[in-house]
């Protein structure tokens, strides 16, 4: 675990770069949570060690990602042998990545440096994205979200209800409507 006695001074900038990363991480359909928790730990501890003075750490552990990413889907491109397929541009690579549910298959293999699974380079080979020549990364759109709103909410939310008073009041309240609404209809 890395130490935070040369880390930046405020703690908040790295909690915020690491609930960035994994929230960007959810984005790519990084959806087993024990996956996506070493892979943002390994990003922000990545830029924990490469911090220059003065660079805020969320940027750069955002930047991390995106280069890491960059470089999963040209080893994943390069690996799938398909003379066709060769050059694609990233955002193309991770369209198919995404449409073909590669990440939510094989979540070991996603931004990882070993080799690729025979299954997972032929899913990949059978992905077939059609009709979108021009498509860029900025046209996906996933890092551009700003996920931090939706995650305060949810956070609010799931501490709201966390009290047993409530969720009762509230189940309560549900199946009360729901019987008044049987009643009504039944009339």
């Amino acid at each position: 675990m890395a130490t935070l006695s040369n880390a930046h001074p405020d703690l908040a900038a790295w909690d915020r770069a690491y609930r960035k990363v994994a929230l960007l991480l959810r984005a790519y359909q990084v959806e087993n949570a024990y996956v996506r928790h070493e892979l943002a730990r390994e990003i922000v501890q990545e830029t924990l060690h490469a911090l220059p003075e003065g660079h805020e750490p969320e940027a750069l552990a955002v930047e991390n990602l995106r280069r890491r990413l960059s470089a999963w889907l040209r080893r994943l491109n390069d690996a799938t042998d398909d003379k066709g397929r060769n050059g694609y541009t990233e955002a193309r690579m991770l369209t198919i990545v995404q449409a073909s549910r590669i990440v939510q298959r094989w979540p070991q293999h996603f931004l990882g440096t070993g080799e690729f699974e025979p299954e997972l380079l032929q899913a990949v080979r059978e992905a077939r994205i059609v009709g979108v020549p021009n498509l860029h990364r900025a046209s996906i759109g996933v890092p551009q979200i700003q996920f931090e709103t939706v995650s305060d909410v949810a956070e609010g939310t799931r501490r709201l209800f966390s009290n047993s008073i409530l969720r009762i009041c509230t189940f309560v309240a549900i199946v009360g409507a729901g019987i008044a609404t049987v009643i009504y209809l039944a009339r």
